[in-house]
C-alpha cells in the first residue's frame, strides 16, 4: 500500500531528560519511519536538549529535521515554525514530555484514508512518571465516520463535547488545515484552545477510534498541573479565540454556542483555577473577569445552554453579578479547597 508521507511536528523546550523516550515512540512507529517526516523544534532550551535534537537528527537525517529557535515561543510558536517546515499530506503533533504507542499513527492513518475524513482522532490517557494512569479518555462514539453538514450538526458537535484529547490525539489533513488557515497563538500557554476552536468550527468530517494510544505524562511544570501566571493566558486566549470567531463570520449564526464555550472556559474552568491553583486568590484579576464578560456578552444570562451547566458552574456564575467582600470570598475559598478532592479536580483538567 503506498502511503502519503506524514509529518509530526514535536515542540521542545528544556526536556533532556524525558526527550529520548518521546523520540524512541516515533521512530519506531509501525507504519514506517519511511512514511514519516519528523519536525523537531528546540524553543530556545536553556539545558542540552538542542545537542540531544541534533544527535537523533544525525541518526536518522532523512527522516529527521531540527529547527533551533534562538527565543522562547512558546509551544504556538514552535508548532506554526514546525508547520511551515511540513511537506506531509497528513501533520500530527506530539508534545516532547508525552509518548506514544507504535501504532498510533497507523491506526489514525488508516482511519482517516479509509473514512475520508479531514481529521481521525485516538484517545489518551493520563500517567505519572511511574506509570500509574490517573486519567483515561472517556468513551466516545467512534469507529464511524462522522460529518457536520447543517448548522443544526455544528451545534450539537460544538456544544456536546467535540472531539477527544488534545491537538496531539489527531491526525490532520494537511489541505483542510491551509484552506481554513488554522494556527496557534505564539507565546501563550493554551495555544491548543484556540487551535481547537477553529478546527470546531471548519471540520466537515472526522472519525475517532476507540483506542488510548496517546501517553500524555503529568510533571509540575507541565500547563495543565502549573501553578501562577501562566494560567493567566487561558483569559487572553479565550478573548483572542472569540475575536477570531468573530472575524470569520461565526458570530451571527453562533453567537450562543461561542457565548456558551466562553462562559465554561474563561469564567467557570479558570474561576475553578484561581480558588485552587492560586495560593492568594486574585481579586483584580476576578474583577477584570467581570467586566470582559459583561463586554462580550452582556445579555450571557439569556443563553439557553446555561439551564445544562453543572450546579457548581451556575453557582459560579452567580459571581460575576454579585461582589463579595474579600473577606466573604476568602471564607468560599478555603470552604471550596477543603471539599473539593483531587480526584474530582481531575475531570476539570
Amino acid at each position: 500500500m503506498q502511503i502519503e508521507k506524514i509529518s509530526i511536528v514535536v515542540p521542545c523546550y528544556n526536556v533532556e531528560g524525558v526527550l529520548d523516550r518521546c523520540l524512541q515512540s516515533i521512530v519506531d512507529q509501525s507504519i514506517g519511519l519511511e512514511s514519516l517526516e519528523i519536525i523537531l523544534v528546540n524553543d530556545a532550551s536553556t539545558d542540552h536538549t538542542y545537542d540531544k535534537l541534533c544527535e537523533w537528527e544525525q541518526r536518522y537525517p532523512d527522516h529527521i529535521m531540527v529547527i533551533n529557535c534562538t527565543e522562547n515561543g512558546r509551544q504556538g510558536t514552535a508548532r506554526n515554525i514546525g508547520m511551515s517546515y511540513a511537506t506531509g499530506s497528513y501533520i500530527g503533533f506530539v508534545d516532547s514530555d508525552d509518548w506514544i504507542d507504535e501504532k498510533m499513527y497507523e491506526v489514525l492513518y488508516e482511519a482517516i484514508t479509509h473514512y475520508d475524513c479531514e481529521v481521525s482522532a485516538i484517545l489518551f490517557q493520563r500517567e505519572l512518571e511511574d506509570g500509574s494512569v490517573v486519567r483515561s479518555t472517556k468513551k466516545f462514539q467512534s469507529n464511524q465516520r462522522h460529518e457536520i453538514r447543517t448548522m443544526d450538526e455544528r451545534k450539537r458537535f460544538l456544544t456536546q463535547g467535540g472531539l477527544p484529547g488534545g491537538v496531539y490525539t489527531k491526525l490532520y489533513r494537511r489541505d483542510f488545515i491551509e484552506a481554513n488557515q488554522l494556527y496557534f497563538p505564539e507565546k501563550l500557554f493554551y495555544e491548543d484552545n484556540f487551535w481547537g476552536a477553529l478546527m470546531g468550527y471548519s471540520l466537515s468530517s472526522y472519525v475517532v477510534i476507540d483506542k488510548i494510544l496517546y501517553h500524555y505524562m503529568i510533571n509540575d511544570n507541565s500547563t495543565t498541573t502549573g501553578s501562577g501566571a501562566r494560567h493567566l493566558d487561558r483569559l487572553k486566549v479565550d478573548v483572542m479565540t472569540v475575536e477570531e470567531l468573530k472575524n470569520r463570520g461565526f458570530w451571527q449564526e453562533y453567537h450562543d454556542e461561542i457565548e456558551r464555550s466562553f462562559l465554561k472556559s474563561y469564567w467557570c474552568m479558570m474561576l475553578r483555577r484561581m480558588i485552587l491553583q492560586f495560593p492568594v486568590f486574585p481579586y483584580d484579576i476576578l474583577d477584570i473577569m467581570r467586566k470582559t464578560v459583561k463586554i462580550l456578552f452582556p445579555d450571557y444570562k439569556n443563553n439557553s445552554y446555561l439551564t445544562s451547566f453543572s450546579l457548581e458552574d451556575r453557582v459560579f456564575l452567580e459571581l460575576i453579578e454579585l461582589k463579595l467582600s474579600r473577606e466573604e470570598m476568602d471564607r468560599a475559598v478555603q470552604k471550596y479547597r477543603k471539599t473539593f478532592t483531587e480526584e474530582a479536580y481531575e475531570k476539570y483538567q
